[in-house]
C-alpha cells in the first residue's frame, strides 16, 4: 500500500511537471498510472477495512435459495476493474509512445529497448485479466453456506464441502491475507470445478484436498466470516436456519456485547 501510494505521489508530481511544460504526451501517461495507482490504493483500503472488521456491516451478505452467500463488496470489483483497465492503457500508452519516440523520458538505450517490451507484456498481462473475467474464465471470490454444506469461488476455480467431511476450521495469518482453512478429515475430498482456463491453472488433485478462504477480500470481515463458519461447522442443530435466512440475525448479533459480558 505505501509502495502505491509512493508510486501515486510520484506520477502526480511528474504530471504536473509535463502539463507546466507543454509535454502532453508525457502527461496521459502520468494521468494513467496515476489513476492506476489511487485504484489500488481504494481496493487496498477495502481490504484492509475487511481485515479488522469484528462485527459484520449490515448488507454484507445475502440469503439466496438455500443458504447464505456472501461476495466481495461492489467498490471492490470496482477498484479492481479500474486498476486493470489504468495499468493496461499506462503500460501500452508507455510502450508504444518509446517505440515511437513520442516521450521525453531520460532513458539510456538498454533500458530503451527493454522497458517497453516489460510495459507491452504488463498491459498484455491486464488486458487478458479483463477478458478473461468478461468471459467467465476468472470470477470474482464468494461464499456460500448452506445446511449442508459450504462452497468458496475463488479467482479461477470453485470449491464444494459436505459438513459430513469437515474436521476443523483453522484461522490462518502467516501470509499476506488471513484465510480460513477448511481442514478435511481423513480420505475425504471437495468437490472442485476449475473455471480458469490458461497458463497457471490450479492442479485438481491438491485442489480436493486443500480449501482456503481469503477472508479479508469479503465485505462482510474476515472474523465475522470465521465465526460465521465455524459456528455452522460444529451446530449441526443450528443448520436450517441457513434454509430460511434466519442465519442472517445471528451473523448480525455475532461480535456484539451480551448482557452478562
Amino acid at each position: 500500500m505505501t509502495l502505491f501510494g509512493s508510486l501515486g505521489l510520484f506520477w502526480l508530481w511528474h504530471l504536473a511537471r509535463s502539463l507546466a511544460g507543454g509535454r502532453y504526451s508525457d502527461a496521459a501517461f502520468f494521468v494513467c498510472a496515476s489513476a492506476a495507482c489511487a485504484a489500488v490504493l481504494w481496493a487496498s483500503v477495502l481490504v484492509l477495512k475487511n481485515r479488522a472488521r469484528s462485527i459484520a456491516a449490515p448488507g454484507t451478505a445475502d440469503w439466496v435459495p438455500g443458504g447464505v452467500r456472501f461476495s466481495t463488496s461492489r467498490g471492490f470489483r470496482v477498484a479492481y476493474r479500474m486498476a486493470m483497465a489504468f495499468i493496461a492503457i499506462s503500460s501500452g500508452l508507455f510502450a508504444v509512445g518509446t517505440w515511437l519516440g513520442q516521450f521525453d523520458f531520460p532513458m539510456s538505450s538498454g533500458q530503451k529497448l527493454i522497458l517497453p517490451l516489460v510495459a507491452a507484456a504488463v498491459a498484455g498481462y491486464a488486458v487478458g485479466a479483463l477478458t478473461w473475467f468478461a468471459a467467465g474464465f476468472l470470477r470474482y471470490p464468494g461464499v456460500e453456506v448452506s445446511p449442508d454444506g459450504l462452497s468458496t469461488t475463488g479467482f479461477r476455480l470453485k470449491q464444494t464441502v459436505t459438513w459430513d467431511n469437515v474436521a476443523d476450521i483453522v484461522p490462518l495469518a502467516d501470509g499476506k491475507n488471513p484465510e480460513i482453512d477448511i481442514v478435511l478429515k481423513d480420505r475425504a475430498r471437495a468437490g472442485v470445478d476449475i473455471f480458469y482456463r490458461g497458463p497457471f491453472a490450479p492442479a485438481y488433485m491438491r485442489a480436493q484436498r486443500s480449501v482456503r478462504i481469503t477472508a479479508d477480500l469479503f465485505a462482510v470481515g474476515a472474523v465475522p466470516l470465521l465465526d460465521f463458519i465455524d459456528y455452522y461447522a460444529f451446530s449441526p442443530e443450528d443448520r436450517s436456519e441457513l434454509a430460511d435466512g434466519r442465519a442472517l440475525r445471528r451473523l448480525a448479533s455475532m461480535g456484539q456485547p451480551t448482557l452478562d459480558g
